[in-house]
């Protein structure tokens, strides 16, 4: 994916970091993150790598809340998300 089409997309995701949908937190793996929502207990695949990457680190760049592992507690695995 460009880097055009990705700068036009990040303002999609923007409720991840800007508040308008709470919940949404970095979850740290040994090769990444994972971007999950504390409350809706629902996982964000992006299926485009480069996108992702822009995804987490303008999440961190917002100072984003990073777990060390998803929480305990039931997850549901239809709950994922991929875009």
């Amino acid at each position: 994916m460009s880097e055009t089409r990705i700068s036009s997309l990040m303002e999609s995701y923007a409720y991840l970091w800007d508040g308008s949908s709470m919940g949404w937190v970095l979850v740290s793996e040994d090769d990444g993150y994972i971007v999950f929502n504390e409350k809706t207990r629902m996982m964000l695949a992006v299926d485009d790598d480069c996108l992702h990457h822009e995804i987490v680190s303008e999440m961190r760049k917002r100072n984003t809340k990073i777990l060390k592992s998803i929480p305990a507690g039931e997850f549901d695995p239809n709950s994922l998300v991929i875009e």
